[in-house]
């Protein structure tokens, strides 16, 4: 039996000052509307309503999705027309913090009285820079009603902290990177609170080039990167103490104390100081001996598309093999053990594609 063809029509309305999307309707019913170039197919017509609000600048305030019958019966809240689902956002702007809000919920009606808010609302904290500090979430006063300046009980004020059910807070630098990022556990009643008590903090440190050279991790881990001086990864080194560490020697040197391993090292170009940048070895180090570090060497074409990996974990060789077409789409990957010889294969996939040009 054939298969059966059967096309189906959305349509979008836009804000011609702001050209932001104010309503789509899925699977078309023709009939509903009085000029209409095609007719609704059998079986189709569904006419599934999505509309949008939007600010005067056209960002997304508010999404209500298409009608859906609920049963009385199944639901705790009786809904006799229908429910439909949605997400609202608010901004409130200060002279230099930026507020977010988002919630979801749903309606039993058109009218505002008919909203209901389900869930905590998601609250993203921003400053001046347009950076986040918090994000946070918060039981509304009153699940009654749509996303509004009076979810929280007074005119566009947020929640007291007694009311925050989670907690992230991000400490900024005068540049805006983020230095600490503290998740909470136990939320204070005022204030910061304190670590460990209240919050798991991850440290993070940054070069003069901008770069992450150091994080810490609330168990006390510490992983510092390495980097060469046109700004790739070397190196990556973990440990729980540092002590003399610079950004070029996490080891410190011998510093007494320092426990810090190198687990990555990579090299580009085979060494060389002219070549096109490509990671051309990676060395995973296993215990102190470099002979027993998990090692891989990658081959590239003459216009820089990996065609080869060769992979050694001390007891097994793999090779890893890939060839491309002249539009660098993959035609063949291949793996083997010991050499990539044709008795040592032992897996060939060959991608069909249209209109394949030559291998190159």
């Amino acid at each position: 039996m054939g298969a059966k063809c059967t096309r189906v029509y959305h349509h979008h309305e836009y804000d011609e000052a702001t050209d932001a999307k104010t309503r789509m309707i899925q699977d078309v019913n023709s009939a509903l509307f009085e000029e209409c170039p095609w007719t609704t197919p059998p079986g189709g017509g569904k006419n599934l309503v999505t509309d949008y609000e939007n600010d005067d600048l056209g960002r997304r305030l508010r999404t209500i999705k298409p009608w859906i019958v609920v049963d009385p019966q199944q639901c705790v809240r009786r809904a006799n027309r229908g429910w439909r689902s949605g997400q609202s956002t608010t901004a409130f702007t200060g002279m230099r913090i930026i507020q977010v809000w988002k919630a979801q919920g749903y309606m039993t009606g058109p009218g505002p009285g008919s909203w209901h808010i389900l869930g905590p609302v998601s609250v993203s904290v921003r400053n001046a820079d347009d950076v986040e500090r918090d994000q946070i979430q918060a039981s509304a006063c009153c699940s009654c009603g749509p996303l509004g300046v009076d979810t929280f009980g007074g005119s566009g004020q947020l929640a007291a902290q007694c009311d925050w059910t989670r907690w992230a807070h991000n400490e900024l630098d005068l540049w805006g990177r983020v230095l600490e990022l503290r998740v909470y556990h136990t939320i204070p009643l005022n204030g910061e609170g304190f670590p460990t008590a209240n919050y798991d903090a991850t440290d993070t440190a940054f070069d003069s080039m901008n770069r992450v050279v150091r994080t810490q991790s609330p168990g006390g881990t510490i992983t510092r990167t390495v980097y060469d001086l046109v700004g790739r990864r070397t190196a990556s080194w973990v440990g729980t103490n540092d002590a003399g560490a610079t950004n070029n020697d996490p080891s410190g040197g011998g510093t007494a104390g320092n426990n810090m391993k190198a687990v990555w090292r990579g090299v580009y170009d085979d060494g060389a100081s002219n070549g096109d940048g490509n990671l051309t070895e990676e060395r995973w180090p296993v215990d102190s001996n470099s002979m027993h570090d998990k090692l891989t060497v990658y081959e590239y074409d003459y216009r820089d598309r990996r065609k080869a990996a060769y992979s050694n974990n001390v007891t097994t060789d793999v090779v890893l093999t890939t060839v491309y077409d002249n539009l660098d789409r993959v035609i063949e990957n291949a793996r083997y053990n010991n050499d990539d010889s044709e008795e040592n294969r032992t897996h060939l996939q060959q991608h069909g594609v249209r209109q394949q040009g030559p291998r190159v």
